[in-house]
């Protein structure tokens, strides 16, 4: 059995901070940094969708649409970046159920008032579509988003962060967390970072990052989270 309407998770990738050459000093709700993400599962259309008609309509899904997969809690969806800025921020999805390199299920994306091109509150409305023809393709590949950390507060003498994708942030506080024997150094979601403080304001120094890190993003009733 298949769900006709769920929440689901989008995995990112996420690209090292790019502006982090030399020390940062900043004070609370300063950015710190800002990195690139992009969807881990990605997709091409081959060919246009049909319009959607019913149960909601759907607007046509151009052929070379690039589309961010959205795994669900028995498969992935993948649906076009969102016009979130747009009066009415519905598009189609789709899935293909038998992985024969066509989608054969559409769905309809709801935002929720999100301000994310990457993440989709809720898909609903699953209904058989004609054939549609898409094939896989490497994050690189694919659109790119922008994200950010930004310098929350310290607490039990470690800096916590508040991290945005796009104009999202998510609900919880990202807290870094200590490395043995450094008490100024700290890693949050991969980024291993050197602290102090500087009178009023913080100094941020970056040490080592990876060339990818992955974080899985869904929507909960308090908004965003990892």
């Amino acid at each position: 059995m298949v769900r006709r309407a769920e929440n689901g998770t989008v995995s990112l990738a996420h690209l090292p901070p790019d502006n982090m050459q030399s020390p940062t000093l900043v004070q609370r709700g300063d950015i710190v940094w800002t990195e690139t993400i992009r969807p881990v599962r990605a997709a091409r259309l081959l060919s246009d969708s049909a319009e959607r008609i019913r149960p909601n309509r759907g607007q046509v899904v151009a052929s070379g649409t690039l589309l961010f997969g959205i795994e669900l809690s028995t498969g992935t969806a993948f649906c076009p970046q969102i016009e979130y800025q747009a009066a009415v921020s519905r598009s189609q999805c789709f899935r293909d159920f038998d992985d024969d390199g066509d989608f054969d299920g559409g769905y309809l994306s709801r935002s929720r008032g999100l301000d994310s091109q990457y993440i989709t509150a809720f898909l609903h409305g699953l209904a058989p579509i004609s054939p549609l023809k898409y094939e896989h393709i490497e994050p690189d590949e694919s659109f790119n988003a922008q994200a950010r950390f930004v310098f929350a507060d310290i607490r039990r003498g470690y800096p916590r962060f508040r991290f945005f994708i796009e104009g999202e942030r998510m609900a919880d506080l990202e807290s870094c967390e200590p490395v043995e024997g450094r008490a100024d150094e700290c890693i949050v979601m991969g980024v291993h970072l050197r602290f102090e403080e500087v009178e009023d304001s913080y100094q941020f120094t970056l040490i080592s990052s990876p060339p990818i890190r992955y974080s899985g993003i869904s929507v909960s009733n308090t908004g965003l989270t990892r």
